[in-house]
């Protein structure tokens, strides 16, 4: 049963100074009070979040690539990928836009 419709946990500007400058993690926190949403720092049932989600935002992070992409198919949630510069891997291989939405 997937009772959020989207979440997202993990390094902010509210917990993490590098944050500061990255816009998309800033603009993450306007969905932090609405309900059926999971938005906020780490927290320990973050696993039992992402498998109640129907997506998982993967946000630009700092590096070309998220842990959080990889986490969203464990989850068996729909990856949002919330960068323009986010490097996808095997791009050759996989179809992304029919994995995801970017």
């Amino acid at each position: 049963n997937r009772s959020f419709l989207f979440n997202f946990h993990g390094r902010l500007p509210v917990n993490h100074d590098y944050y500061e400058q990255v816009s998309v993690r800033r603009a993450l926190l306007q969905f932090e009070q609405i309900p059926d949403v999971s938005v906020g720092g780490f927290i320990e049932e973050y696993f039992e979040v992402m498998g109640s989600s129907h997506f998982c935002l993967v946000p630009e992070g700092t590096s070309s690539w998220t842990n959080h992409l990889y986490e969203s198919f464990f989850a068996g949630c729909i990856p949002l990928i919330l960068s323009d510069r986010y490097v996808l891997p095997f791009q050759d291989l996989i179809d992304w836009p029919s994995l995801s939405i970017r």
